[in-house]
């Protein structure tokens, strides 16, 4: 009996889900970065659509 993910995925797919489960993990990463520096990117719009609205 062959485990789940086996009959899932094929065993010469495996490198490959796993390349892509890393690719999602620094992708996921780089959206954490992203979301934990929108408060500072909203200020910054919120600053350009004021400097907008003065000129």
């Amino acid at each position: 009996m062959r485990p789940l993910w086996e009959t899932v995925v094929p065993p010469q797919y495996t490198w490959l889900a796993l390349h892509g489960a890393a690719q999602a993990a620094a992708l996921a990463g780089e959206v954490g970065r992203i979301v934990a520096n929108a408060p500072a990117i909203s200020r910054a719009a919120n600053h350009a659509k004021i400097l907008c609205f003065v000129t």
